[in-house]
């Protein structure tokens, strides 16, 4: 959904599977972390295809067992 504007909340964003965040503002990383409904928070311009071990994905047994949340982004 773009563009979005902070100013109505995250409810728009709501039930999304790949949620890119070009923002550097904490507080709003926080809350999209801190919403269960969005599943993968990629932070700057690191893609969604980019793995790495002990990162959250799609497919570990924990995915049944408990929610889980990634978020990655450059260094």
């Amino acid at each position: 959904m773009a563009p979005w504007r902070g100013a109505g909340g995250v409810a728009p964003l709501h039930d999304t599977f790949v949620l890119f965040a070009l923002t550097r503002d904490e507080a709003l990383l926080n809350t999209l972390l801190a919403e269960p409904t969005i599943a993968h928070v990629c932070l700057g311009g690191r893609p969604p295809h980019w793995k790495s071990p002990g990162v959250p994905h799609d497919g570990y047994l924990s995915d049944f067992l408990m929610l889980s949340k990634s978020a990655i982004g450059a260094a």
